[in-house]
């Protein structure tokens, strides 16, 4: 265990996601000041999403030949270098600059499984809520304080093209976060593994293990679900179903956000009651999301889509540390990169097709539906969780070897 390690972590990572936040605002107000178009801003995150999805096939194959804290610290620096080449080039034009966002797309598929599996390294297996809950109040609380800082402050320099600066100075911070951590050793076979193999072997590890298979149908479900959540489909509930203007938008998103960083408090307040009732806090976190969807799809009261918001974002955020803390627990230190890597292919190609899918069907049949069928969704999520609940609890040791076997 590496308690410095930790900290150099979480605070490399800090500088990242907000070097992240204001990347992402900068190349929206880049791309608009050259287009003036809506689809163009709207290929970005399908952009990120989809690369993130390829890159997460191809992650491990790269784990297999090097180390995570090599994978972690490497991504990060040629993100710098990337967003250097942006503001060095991006006279050269949209395209180019979609280049670049593909390539730090794929970038990051590779560093997030990397960096949740590399915690275990670091932190003992007691102090794993703790650990899970402090990385996921920063992330939100970045985000929640990052967004209208970060717009505030491009909007306030002559061009989007000196936040780059910025951004490159805050990468440069991360990186070196990434290189002081000390390397783990991961247990590898002493034979190179055939490209094949490399590439199929998380895949098959999560279908021959009940446990990982359950959380993946789960993750599936569950996110199909959550494009429910988009701006593009809030946008349309906010003006159709509560009729009030758009800027109300951002205040369900402002109290979503702010739930999920008092969700990540309380659990950092609360490890060991966490910590001991890990399947009771998943349990409510998924009826939670199966409740506000449902409310969502049958109200029109701007004050109860408010406090749900918020209610949602508290309940989801337990749910997610939970199930972070038994996946940690209960996988080999070793076999986490390749899970991690599928779960984050998983999480991101459902997402990404889902979003076209949902956005054509909101389209078709209306905003209420499809916040109806999302709590359809999370109903078959409940049931599944429900019906398997005995994997998520604490393990023994033997449950553990079961586990990795």
């Amino acid at each position: 265990m590496d308690k410095r390690s930790f900290h150099y972590l979480w605070i490399g990572q800090s500088f990242a996601n907000f070097g992240d936040v204001m990347y992402t605002v900068s190349v929206i107000q880049l791309i608009y000041m050259f287009t003036h178009s809506a689809f163009y801003m709207s290929l970005i995150p399908f952009l990120i999403t989809g690369s993130m999805f390829c890159s997460g096939m191809m992650t491990p194959l790269l784990i297999d030949r090097f180390s995570l804290k090599f994978l972690l610290a490497y991504s990060q620096t040629c993100k710098t270098l990337l967003i250097l080449c942006m503001g060095f080039g991006s006279q050269l034009g949209v395209f180019f600059i979609f280049s670049v966002v593909a390539f730090i797309g794929l970038l990051d598929g590779c560093a997030i499984p990397c960096r949740n599996a590399l915690i275990p390294h670091y932190v003992p297996e007691h102090r794993l809520v703790k650990a899970n809950s402090l990385l996921a109040t920063l992330d939100q609380f970045i985000r929640l304080g990052g967004w209208p800082l970060g717009s505030l402050l491009v909007t306030q320099w002559s061009s989007p093209l000196e936040s780059l600066w910025v951004i490159c100075f805050l990468y440069v911070l991360a990186s070196i976060g990434m290189f002081l951590l000390q390397s783990v050793k991961v247990e590898k076979a002493e034979h190179v593994k055939k490209m094949a193999q490399s590439l199929s072997e998380g895949w098959t590890m999560v279908w021959h293990t009940p446990f990982l298979r359950t959380i993946a149908l789960m993750d599936i479900l569950e996110n199909i679900a959550a494009v429910v959540w988009i701006a593009a489909i809030i946008y349309i509930y906010v003006e159709d179903v509560l009729g009030v203007s758009q800027q109300w938008w951002g205040y369900i998103n402002g109290l979503f956000f702010g739930g999920l960083m008092l969700g990540g408090l309380f659990c950092l307040k609360n490890e060991k009651l966490i910590e001991k009732h890990l399947s009771l806090f998943l349990m409510i976190g998924i009826f939670s999301t199966l409740f506000v969807d449902f409310v969502y799809g049958i109200i029109s009261s701007l004050i109860i889509a408010l406090s749900l918001s918020g209610i949602m974002g508290l309940f989801g955020q337990m749910k997610d540390i939970s199930q972070q803390v038994v996946i940690q627990m209960k996988i080999d230190k070793n076999k986490l990169p390749k899970v991690y890597s599928v779960q984050n292919t998983l999480i991101t190609g459902t997402f990404g097709v889902s979003t076209v899918i949902l956005g054509y069907l909101t389209d078709l049949v209306g905003v209420r539906q499809i916040f109806l069928l999302a709590s359809t969704l999370m109903l078959c999520v409940f049931i599944i969780f429900y019906k398997h609940r005995q994997f998520f609890t604490l393990p023994s040791e033997a449950d553990k070897e079961r586990d990795i076997n």
